[in-house]
Formats: structure tokens, C-alpha cells, sequence
């Protein structure tokens, strides 16, 4: 199964509001819902960077505040096809 950066800071930032703390990585061990958090450093180097991130959104978001995240755009991709100006070939007019 493949998670996306974005699923895994969701998930941690879940964790750390839950927790109230730095989430550590045996507290993602222990809860058999957590991800192995090994799969942070891939990410973030090591999860321990990605808990301080996370724990540093949800305490500057306040106490009462939910920290909300917005969707990353995706880019734009090329069309499967080549587009190609056929008038220019074959010696075609332009209209």
C-alpha cells in the first residue's frame, strides 16, 4: 500500500492532537492503525523530524483551532497525444 506524504502528515497530525505531545515512534508502533514509522523517513529523513513538524502545526494552531491542510494542486501533465499543426505539412495552405 502506498501513502503519500500528505496521508502520512494527516495521520501524524491526528496522532499528535490525540496525544497532546510529540508523537514518538512507539507510540505509532504500539497502535496497530498507525502506519510503521519508518515509512516518515522516506519523507522526512526520519520520523522524528516529521513529529516535530507536525507538533509544531498543531501547537501554533491553538487550542481550540484544527489544523486544516490544503489540498496541494496537482500539475499539470502533457497529453497522452502529440499535438501536431498538420497544416504545416505536406505542403497544406494556411488558412
Amino acid at each position: 500500500m502506498i501513502i503519500t506524504r500528505e496521508e502520512l502528515f494527516v495521520i501524524l497530525l491526528r496522532k499528535t492532537e490525540e496525544l497532546g505531545r510529540e508523537a514518538t515512534p512507539s507510540d505509532f508502533r504500539n497502535d496497530p492503525a498507525m502506519p510503521n514509522p519508518n515509512e516518515y523517513a522516506y519523507y522526512y529523513g526520519d520520523f522524528e523530524s516529521a513529529a516535530k513538524e507536525a507538533y509544531q502545526k498543531v501547537r501554533n494552531s491553538g487550542p481550540n483551532k484544527r489544523v486544516i491542510l490544503k489540498k496541494p494542486i496537482k500539475p499539470v501533465q502533457p497529453p497522452a497525444y502529440q499535438t501536431i499543426n498538420h497544416t504545416k505539412h505536406f505542403g497544406r495552405p494556411h488558412n
